[in-house]
């Protein structure tokens, strides 16, 4: 039978856990809405870890630490590549976070209703639910700063007694190693770990070795409580704090000697944003940290995260109902720490340097950088609570206990009512949470994906990390169509179409109608707000020849001459056009137009030289089509690729010639131009400089 303290200790934790489920699952897969580029990334990294690959450190989309894309590895190979797999991840992680907070500050409040308020106060905040439906990393932190300090309390601050120690030896040899020295080793070990967690655990082994330099200091002190308490002084505070160093460095050094071997992966990304650059500073370093930390300060109360990948914009980290508990709870931590509570300190030492990663960068505040605050920020307004209500108690209802439950009820339950309808009614119906979210990206990759003509997509929309993931397998190509056109092989049943981002740049949309011309027809799709989603230009089957050499003369992509010279059996120039400068200083435009006889497996390279009539070299081009946006080894059999080139001939007179033909890069092996039957003729193909319009 458990005794009355430990059966309310589970009651407030189930409780707790219900609360805290119920607002990190509760319509999990439609809110937030959209795959945002963030989770995107992650869900790509976990299928490599899906396959096979093992990295330490994921360097794209700025680098991120390893030990959130292992975690939601197995939930995706589960569940799918889906938003709903990470945020199913995350809401684990955060479930498990409120459960270990009550843990965490049963043992160090030693107060059942500061310990069961701080962890409800988690269970309800908007912040940690916002985190807890999101797919990225920023989770994890407060989970390993809750294990990590769980294991620093434990080691440093023994509630057992030595002849309680002494006794277990006999029966248990595990314990004949001190308990505090056990936990020691956890911390190290957690420690260690968390820097593969997140980045801002980097200031995580300040916190511990300021906690070891406070104990030194009180324990000298003659009414220090500590003295007395062998095991946490002298010699063998050293070597538990020795057990720390050494256990964590341990546990980092793969990860460290990676660091050593690509620096910008440790400075990259912190350095960028870092109010040390001059972008960000704009000159003075003390004015943006100034900036700063009255934009921190008042993210509690006032105004918070502005970005809404992050929040609700703006909401601070603490509603109405209860901004004046965390008020009364400053005053309550001020006064603990006055009398040196060692919780007090504690939590004076994890707060502001858990800080300092949102205070030293851009776009403070920014709850993501500032999530290891978290833990122990709720605390205080529940110290807050606790006074209050005391006050009430002894002052107002000493004989009606009702007002002194409701007085902590009300509160939090008013709190919880905010959170819902900011989380739940408001965020997901915002038309900015459409936009952050890339719920735009995902709605036009399920518009495309319908569609059974061929889709191609501007390289912008293409690499999008959500665009990219949900259409990964659908075969869509992507050309840069202000440097190439092209037009896939002729298909009875199949046209094409070229899908722009309503916000792409109008001068690109303005060259596609002119290139294209009358082939293409112009589409509109609106977005779920009424806004333009897409901007598409469909190509009918019966609008797309069979060979460029039929395409109709008036499009300024036609060729105007035909050749159709072999280049390897892979690649056919059908023709081109020139245009001759009207002025010396203008340059030659020459428009190629070729044509995929076969797949292409290498990415060749097209030179042409512009030369005169002896053969000298005026001017040479050397480029890969569309500028590299449409390789040849993505090129499919029939397709045809146009391409305009500007060749200077300034200094240059009499007959000029061009020359043409393709070569690798790696070791500049030309592609032979072949005759009807197959035998080499040449490695290039040459063609007079003169007008052909």
């Amino acid at each position: 039978m458990l005794d009355r303290g430990r059966q309310s200790d589970w009651l407030f934790l189930l409780g707790i856990l219900a609360v805290a489920s119920f607002f990190r699952l509760w319509q999990l897969r439609d809110i937030p809405p959209g795959f945002q580029f963030d989770e995107a990334y992650n869900a790509a990294d976990a299928l490599r870890v899906i396959a096979g690959e093992r990295p330490l450190f994921f360097e794209a989309n700025g680098g991120r630490e390893a030990m959130y894309v292992y975690w939601i590895a197995p939930f995706v190979a589960a569940l799918g590549t889906t938003a709903f797999a990470l945020r199913l991840a995350s809401a684990f992680l955060g479930i498990a976070s409120v459960v270990l907070s009550y843990v965490l500050w049963r043992k160090v409040l030693n107060d059942r209703l500061s310990t069961a308020l701080a962890s409800l106060l988690m269970a309800i905040s908007y912040w940690h639910i916002h985190f807890s439906r999101y797919g990225i990393r920023a989770i994890l932190m407060p989970l390993m700063l809750m294990l990590t300090f769980y294991c620093l309390w434990r080691a440093t601050m023994p509630d057992e007694k030595r002849e309680w120690v002494i006794a277990r030896a006999a029966k248990n040899w595990r314990a004949t190693a001190s308990p505090s020295l056990v936990y020691a080793v956890l911390c190290g070990a957690l420690l260690g770990l968390s820097v593969y967690a997140h980045p801002a655990a980097r200031f995580m082994p300040v916190i511990v070795v300021a906690w070891f330099a406070w104990l030194w200091w009180n324990e000298r002190r003659a009414t220090s409580p500590l003295r007395g308490f062998a095991d946490v002084s002298g010699p063998a505070r050293a070597v538990r704090l020795s057990a720390i160093a050494v256990v964590s460095f341990v546990i980092f050094v793969p990860l460290g000697l990676y660091f050593l071997n690509n620096p910008q992966s440790f400075f990259g990304h912190p350095t960028v944003v870092a109010i040390t650059d001059q972008r960000v500073s704009e000159g003075s370093v003390l004015t943006a940290f100034a900036a700063n930390a009255l934009r921190v300060l008042g993210m509690f109360v006032v105004s918070g995260d502005a970005a809404w990948i992050h929040n609700l914009s703006g909401r601070p980290v603490f509603d109405l109902a209860l901004a004046p508990f965390f008020v009364i709870g400053l005053v309550v931590w001020a006064q603990k720490i006055r009398a040196r509570e060692s919780a007090a300190i504690f939590i004076l030492l994890w707060l502001p340097l858990m800080l300092l990663p949102t205070l030293l960068s851009d776009g403070a505040p920014n709850f993501s950088r500032a999530i290891g605050v978290m833990p122990a920020l709720f605390v205080i307004p529940a110290w807050g609570v606790a006074r209050a209500r005391d006050f009430i108690t002894h002052h107002v209802s000493r004989n009606t206990p009702h007002l002194r439950y409701a007085l902590v009820a009300v509160p939090l339950l008013i709190s919880a009512l905010i959170t819902c309808n900011d989380y739940f009614v408001q965020f997901p119906s915002r038309p900015e949470t459409y936009i952050a979210y890339d719920v735009d990206k995902s709605d036009a990759a399920r518009r495309l994906l319908r569609l059974t003509d061929r889709v191609y997509v501007p390289p912008l929309l293409a690499q999008h990390a959500s665009f990219a993931l949900l259409t990964r397998n659908a075969g869509f190509k992507s050309f840069d169509n202000g440097e190439v056109v092209v037009l896939p092989a002729h298909d009875d049943t199949r046209g094409m179409v070229y899908a722009f981002p309503a916000d792409a740049d109008p001068a690109y949309r303005e060259w596609f109608e002119h290139t294209y011309g009358t082939l293409a027809r112009k589409q509109i799709i609106g977005d779920a707000y009424g806004e333009p989603l897409l901007v598409e230009y469909a190509v009918a089957p019966t609008d797309i020849p069979f060979s460029a050499a039929q395409l109709p003369a008036a499009l300024p992509i036609a060729p105007q001459k035909i050749v159709n010279a072999n280049f390897a059996n892979a690649i056919q120039l059908v023709g081109y056009r020139v245009a001759v400068p009207t002025a010396s200083e203008l340059p030659y435009q020459l428009t190629l137009v070729w044509q995929a006889r076969s797949a292409i497996a290498q990415d060749y390279t097209l030179f042409i030289h512009l030369n005169d009539a002896n053969g000298n070299r005026i001017t040479q081009r050397d480029r890969r089509p569309g500028n590299g946006s449409y390789p040849t080894n993505v090129w499919s059999p029939g397709d045809s690729v146009i391409e305009t080139y500007e060749l200077s001939s300034q200094g240059a007179s009499g007959a000029l010639q061009f020359a043409v033909g393709w070569y690798q890069r790696a070791d500049g092996a030309r592609l032979p131009v072949l005759d009807a039957s197959g035998n080499a003729l040449s490695d290039q193909i040459t063609f007079s400089a003169e007008g052909t319009n």
